[in-house]
């Protein structure tokens, strides 16, 4: 019980701490930047419309960045990358080498290769186009959703595909207990039972409809659909029945005995009668067997008249 609750907490802090910002330079505040893709602005791209990323032929970027502050900054990469719950499912990075004196602009050009793309994703993500300082730390973020054209064999299909079918197995146990009547008695212990499986069923739901390219799976959503479900789960497993049917009617039978044992001491303090007398007097009684005095007076009996012979 403790291990699997300190377990929980393990991986919930740990979601929290991996869905939080990324590291911000100091002076970034300072830098921003526009971009398009494939001609397309990072503006007129949304959920309704995202980009599309085919691995075979990359995306062509052209940024421009402006820096604002009163230092010069050094833009030593950019990099392009999609999470979801966390998990960071394609990164690729370009080193560009752009200084941005103060006041001052600056862009850059380039093919970005995505030859392996196809298989690490698939399907709608939330992806992220990142102006990263010498130290690694991220000067600017845009944030774009894109529709990667991978294959199902990808790591991100294979990933959601294991999910479900965890799941399941977690579903079809948890449902054989309870139809079986072997939950647990504790209810907090019920509790956790079904809040796995419920976190599971979030995190199911998250790649199922990303994959199938019917939503973006956002930081926000996905992470509260994964504690939500979880959460829903554990309400669920705390108000589920525990006792099954046979311990109920063990539990009855005894109730009726010791209420029925009280009524005949009742009635053998109230009546003047014997409590044995009241409480065997439902029983059958064996047949009496013949007594002592029976016996010898049936032995005394005198024998029947002779008749005279002829």
């Amino acid at each position: 019980m403790r291990a699997r609750a300190l377990l929980l907490a393990v991986l919930t802090v740990g979601l929290a701490l991996l869905t939080g910002p990324v590291a911000v330079a100091a002076d970034s505040g300072s830098v921003t930047f526009s971009a398009t893709l494939d001609g397309r602005s990072l503006d007129s791209i949304d959920a309704n419309e995202p980009l599309k990323l085919h691995p075979e032929r990359g995306v062509l970027i052209d940024i421009t960045a402006h820096n604002a502050g009163t230092a010069a900054v050094d833009v030593r990469s950019v990099r392009l990358d999609a999470h979801v719950v966390g998990l960071a499912f394609f990164t690729y990075t370009t080193r560009v080498d752009l200084t941005l004196p103060p006041g001052g602009d600056g862009d850059r050009h380039f093919l970005l290769d995505l030859g392996d793309l196809g298989g690490q994703a698939t399907g709608l993500l939330p992806a992220e186009l990142t102006l990263l300082a010498p130290d690694r730390s991220a000067i600017a973020v845009r944030r774009l959703p894109v529709d990667v054209r991978g294959n199902a064999r990808s790591v991100y299909a294979v990933f959601a595909i294991g999910v479900g079918a965890v799941t399941l197995l977690l579903l079809i146990g948890l449902l054989l207990r309870l139809a079986s009547h072997r939950l647990p008695d504790n209810r907090w212990s019920r509790a956790w039972r079904f809040a796995i499986p419920g976190a599971g069923i979030g995190l199911t739901l998250t790649f199922t409809l990303s994959a199938l390219r019917l939503v973006v799976p956002s930081a926000r959503a996905s992470t509260l659909l994964f504690l939500g479900a979880g959460l829903l789960g554990f309400v669920v497993g705390y108000l589920s029945p525990s006792q099954d049917d046979d311990a109920g009617r063990d539990d009855l039978d005894e109730d009726d005995f010791v209420s029925d044992d009280l009524d005949a001491r009742e009635q053998a303090r109230y009546g003047g009668g014997r409590l044995d007398d009241l409480l065997q007097h439902d029983q059958p009684r064996e047949t009496d067997a013949p007594t002592q005095t029976q016996t010898q007076t049936q032995s005394q009996a005198p024998p029947p008249p002779a008749w005279p012979s002829g």
